[in-house]
């Protein structure tokens, strides 16, 4: 096998030799890739060497994510493309753990990513953590809502209180970011095309909004593409439901994108029957162990101690016995204890996100002594992510 290097790339034309296997791995135009590279920031981007050649790169993106309400720091791993040529040769694997151990010296305490390969990913100490979902529904379903509050487009000028008012439902939500830019053009653009935007008023300030885009799906048929539907009052959220009906005489179907059936524009409809379009999970890996337990929000009514015993094998800072104490919605980490809940790092990536139950993971292998974790520790709403990284 090669011996591989990762690192930044030192000139243009080792970008753009990434850039051409980002856009044969994702099926893009090589400007498309070239403009996506550009919003997530050159300077984040990290190529595989083989010594004598690009063989691929990826794009490190720091965020945040919400887990118990709080933002929990991250790094994002996107656009990870290994060149068709010379895959299978440990080139990929390579890009990670090089990725992990950078991300780990930045302080970041974990990182998420969207996955074509759970094998891979699984492999450097990522586990299944939540998902995605693109829902569809008739008009008819939505019902009339109520027309008496007034909406307008939005304008510049409306972002900011716009951006407060996602982060205000996002910390509620488990696994949802702390948006940067690179995550707000991809809120307002379906692809490469702009949305629409429209605000609620109550009281001269926006109480809700809806982010979409309409397009014709086949012959005298459409559909409204919703990316991103919000509401703060329960006026506004029927406004919006009204909002959506107005387009019946336009369009036939609704996609709910990014969405999950427990939004409140969805079990606020007449008829909250729907299908799922597609679907897809997302993985989480603990980069800082101790650093995410204690960044991670708990109900406030938890006053437990769990003894960890961490097995790590890409990141020696994780391997080992860890002692957590939970009171009053924080926890302390310290290092030792008993270590009654031995989990692999994949597993505790599950439990922490709240995708798993303790006997789920004990079940598929990678935790024991389980029953010394309290369950109701991690629990929390169904972690979903609006967003791609």
């Amino acid at each position: 096998m090669p011996s591989y290097e990762v690192r930044a790339p030192t000139d243009e034309t080792e970008f753009h030799a990434f850039i051409h296997h980002a856009s044969d791995a994702f099926l893009g135009s090589f400007a498309d890739s070239l403009a996506w590279a550009e919003r997530a920031g050159v300077p984040n981007v990290r190529i595989v060497h083989d010594g004598t050649r690009v063989v691929g790169g990826l794009a490190l993106l720091p965020t945040a994510q919400y887990f118990g309400e709080q933002a929990v720091s991250s790094v994002g791993i996107a656009g990870v493309a290994i060149g068709a040529e010379y895959r299978g040769r440990g080139a990929a694997t390579a890009l990670m753990q090089g990725a992990l151990t950078e991300a780990s010296v930045s302080g970041h305490a974990t990182s998420m990513l969207y996955a074509s390969s759970h094998t891979l990913y699984r492999r450097v100490g990522y586990e299944l953590a939540g998902e995605r979902r693109d829902l569809t529904a008739k008009m008819p379903n939505v019902g009339a809502g109520d027309r008496r509050l007034s909406m307008r487009e939005a304008t510049d000028d409306d972002w900011p209180r716009l951006e407060e008012l996602y982060r205000a439902r996002a910390k509620l939500r488990n696994g949802h970011l702390a948006r940067t830019r690179f995550h707000w053009y991809g809120a307002r653009h379906v692809g490469t095309s702009p949305c629409r935007t429209s605000v609620v008023e109550e009281g001269g300030q926006p109480t809700g909004y809806i982010t979409y885009h309409q397009r014709l799906t086949g012959r005298d048929l459409a559909e409204m593409v919703i990316r991103e539907c919000i509401a703060s009052t329960p006026a506004a959220l029927q406004r919006l439901l009204a909002f959506i009906s107005a387009h019946a005489c336009q369009v036939t179907d609704l996609l709910f994108l990014q969405a999950s059936p427990d939004h409140e524009a969805i079990v606020a409809m007449t008829e909250p029957f729907l299908n799922v379009k597609h679907q897809e999970s997302w993985l989480l890996r603990l980069i800082d162990v101790p650093g995410a337990l204690v960044e991670r929000g708990y109900a406030d009514d938890i006053s437990a101690e769990v003894h960890f015993a961490i097995d790590d094998p890409q990141l020696p800072g994780n391997h080992g016995r860890f002692r957590m104490t939970v009171e009053d919605g924080e926890a302390r980490v310290h290092a030792g204890g008993e270590g009654d809940v031995q989990l692999h790092v994949r597993g505790l990536a599950a439990l922490y996100s709240g995708f798993a139950t303790p006997q789920s993971v004990e079940l598929i292998g990678l935790g024991t002594g389980l029953e010394h974790l309290p369950p109701s520790l991690f629990a929390g709403p169904a972690p979903i992510c609006a967003d791609y990284i």
